[in-house]
């Protein structure tokens, strides 16, 4: 790295004097990250220059992600500036809202007004892409690449809600829509599907939809919890009336990749506690903002030491990162002796963003001691509802 470094400087200390430098200062590092033989190593190295030679002046945070974008040619999360962050899945909601209200991502997952509706790929594409740095600020890096890889060109699969590549991308429908010009591909027939296919099924990984009876709340996390989160014949599993009533009409935006993700390693747990109990029970509840589902393992309880209840190593940490800006998470357990509620995930919890692939949960639970007994183990999910302003 000590070359890339060394022209880096001789380059800042050449262009000190000039009022003009900025442009050309801009173009040098991004010549240098774009450069095939500029190693990973250098490329780390020189963003970490460019971050702090974005407090002199020369360049903007912004300017330093553009430039990241453009070598990468592809997202892998927000970059550390240094200042705390915490947990807001809010942001995420405001962002995945995008692709129902705002003309410059709706039609990614729409079907057109019209059948002659105008469409120009190139110029929506890169409309999109020059906003995209704004609306995901702050929310999960894997929700911020599948969606990304599901619509710009990059060279990693989009996901779908159980973590399988979805066939078709938007990229796979260039070529015909520079041979189409204005057309929206969206009824265009692709490997015996029309692409709506494939749209339909990144729509089913942020948002859970009401508009197709086998794909509402109740409905898809009936079907995961008894084929992929707790497949265990000798469990019972009880959905409570509360779970149909209000999982009926649920509607809400949501990484349901990452929120599927969670429930299988809470199934885990419940499937190695088994022999404590084998009765789970699902419920429901509603209040002006939110959703509240609970997942209770009835007659369990936790033996666990102190420190492991800090949450911050092992599975604890794993889910509360799985479920970092996607969702709120508490539970309320039987801890040897000492009822406890233990708050995971909310508002006040912090997170680092070590570099720029990978966000972790830097803040221990925050441990409540209870009065009465819980009964068992109750893993409490809050999602909140779709923004509609």
């Amino acid at each position: 790295m000590k070359s890339s470094e060394h022209n880096i400087q001789e380059h800042e200390k050449g262009n000190a004097s000039h009022n003009s430098a900025k442009p050309n200062y801009n173009a040098f590092i991004s010549g240098l990250l774009s450069n095939p033989a500029t190693t990973k190593e250098d490329r780390e190295r020189i963003v970490e220059l460019l971050l702090k030679e974005r407090d002199k002046g020369f360049v903007t945070k912004e300017q330093v992600e553009q430039m990241i974008l453009e070598f990468k040619g592809n997202v892998s999360g927000p970059i550390n500036d240094g200042s705390k962050h915490f947990h807001d899945p809010k942001r995420m909601i405001g962002f995945l809202y995008q692709f129902s209200k705002n003309d410059s991502y709706k039609w990614f997952t729409h079907a057109p007004d019209a059948t002659n509706q105008d469409f120009d790929y190139e110029a929506y594409v890169e409309n999109a892409k020059s906003g995209f740095q704004a609306i995901a600020k702050g929310i999960n890096q894997y929700t911020w690449n599948n969606v990304y890889n599901f619509i710009f060109d990059t060279k990693d699969a989009a996901k779908d809600s159980f973590n399988n590549d979805i066939k078709i991308r938007w990229k796979d429908l260039k070529v015909w829509c520079m041979e189409h010009r204005f057309k929206h591909p969206y009824y265009e027939l692709v490997d015996d599907y029309t692409f709506e296919r494939y749209i339909t099924i990144f729509k089913n990984t942020i948002e859970f939809r009401t508009d197709d009876n086998n794909l509402i709340f109740a409905n898809r996390i009936e079907d995961f919890m008894y084929d992929y989160a707790i497949k265990s014949s000798d469990i019972s599993l009880e959905f409570l009336e509360s779970f149909y009533s209000i999982g009926g009409s649920l509607r809400v935006y949501v990484d349901v990749r990452q929120l599927f993700t969670a429930f299988v390693e809470i199934g885990k747990w419940i499937v190695s506690n088994k022999s404590k109990s084998n009765k789970v029970e699902f419920s429901l509840d509603e209040a002006e903002d939110r959703y509240v589902f609970s997942i209770f393992h009835k007659g369990s309880f936790m033996n666990i030491d102190d420190e492991k209840l800090k949450g911050l190593s092992g599975d604890f940490h794993k889910i509360r990162n799985i479920l970092l800006n996607v969702a709120d998470w508490t539970i309320e357990a039987d801890v040897k002796d000492s009822p406890l509620h233990i708050v995971c995930l909310d508002s006040q919890t912090e997170y680092n963003l070590n570099d720029r692939k990978k966000a972790t949960v830097s803040s221990a639970n925050k441990l409540e001691a209870i009065q009465q007994k819980i009964g068992g183990v109750k893993h409490i999910i809050t999602l909140y509802k779709n923004i509609q302003s």
